[in-house]
């Protein structure tokens, strides 16, 4: 949830953290993409797949992107696992 939250960071036009706001939304990305999934969230593939599409800095964009390639391409776990 605070990685998820991590993504909002710094975006809205009154914050002025030109260096730290990126970094922490692409390592809010990052941290997201490496987790082992135990189930499918339509919330985090959602939100960073309009990370992707909306973001200004484009580390940011990739590590958005990356994120949900791990996350789409990690097995689901089952009840029986």
């Amino acid at each position: 949830a605070t990685a998820l939250d991590a993504l909002d960071y710094a975006t809205q036009p009154w914050y002025h953290l030109p260096e730290s706001g990126p970094a922490v939304r692409k390592q809010a990305a990052t941290i997201l993409g490496q987790l082992e999934p135990l189930y499918r969230d339509d919330n985090v593939f959602a939100k960073l797949a309009q990370v992707m599409q909306n973001d200004k800095d484009p580390a940011v964009r990739d590590a958005a992107y990356g994120a949900l390639l791990r996350l789409a391409a990690a097995p689901e776990a089952t009840a029986d696992a």
